[in-house]
């Protein structure tokens, strides 16, 4: 998958796992994240594109600062969380 500036990304493989970031930037073979907190704007994560997933949201990335990726990431995580729950108790149903 080629991900893009202002994408909500999992983290699916390092110590790292389930967390999620924003995708502030692409280079050829890395895609340089951050979530306002352990990795803020200053200092980016390099993680390779094969070891994330889309999670489903976009974010306006001209207005992108620390505070505004920390409060769309608690949301869409949340949001995500949500889903889940819903779905197992479905199943369990």
């Amino acid at each position: 998958m080629e991900f893009k500036t202002g994408q909500v990304v999992r983290s699916l493989a390092g110590r790292d796992r389930n967390h999620h970031y924003v995708v502030v930037a692409v280079n050829d073979n890395r895609v340089l994240l951050a979530d306002g907190a352990k990795r803020p704007l200053a200092r980016l994560k390099p993680k390779n594109p094969q070891h994330l997933a889309f999670a489903g949201v976009y974010i306006d990335s001209a207005n992108m600062n620390d505070d505004s990726i920390r409060q769309i990431l608690r949301t869409s995580t949340a949001e995500q969380s949500q889903l889940s729950n819903q779905g197992e108790e479905e199943a369990d149903g």
